[in-house]
């Protein structure tokens, strides 16, 4: 199902979390070498202000640099792509942000599972490096049943 909170909901905390997507585009080139969506938390009355302000943090994020192997690369703003009403009050172990996976098929829903237990969890972030594909597929050494794959 992949449904959350609708996003124009007003937020019982006046708080947002935000998210924008801001490519790294070599000067010269159309195709972004690295795209990466960031997620921010804004305390604001409406979603509406909470948008206002990420798209203006962002927009003054924009800029040129030269890279180590002393290329230009332009960062620029694709755009909004999550916005979250925040419920709860932000403190320790607070719910943030939820996803209704109902519907999703078991072995798809096990590739978003790190595991049931710490150490299962660290052994799977472990494995994560820089040339981990997006999204991180980290398969669990046991089905959703428990049985061995």
């Amino acid at each position: 199902m992949l449904r959350t909170y609708h996003p124009l909901q007003k937020s019982f905390e006046v708080a947002y979390l935000v998210s924008t997507v801001q490519a790294y585009t070599k000067l010269g080139e159309v195709q972004p070498t690295t795209i990466y969506e960031n997620t921010h938390i804004y305390f604001c009355k409406e979603p509406k202000e909470a948008i206002t302000e990420a798209l203006k943090a962002a927009k003054e994020g924009e800029y040129t640099y030269t890279a180590e192997d002393q290329n230009k690369y332009e960062v620029t703003l694709l755009g909004i792509s999550k916005v979250v009403p925040i419920h709860e009050k932000v403190e320790n172990g607070a719910e943030l942000d939820w996803l209704d996976l109902s519907g999703i098929a078991a072995a798809d829903l096990q590739e978003r599972v790190l595991g049931r237990t710490v150490d299962e969890a660290m052994c799977a972030l472990d494995k994560v490096t820089d040339e981990t594909p997006f999204p991180v597929f980290l398969r669990h050494p046991e089905t959703l049943n428990g049985e061995e794959s």
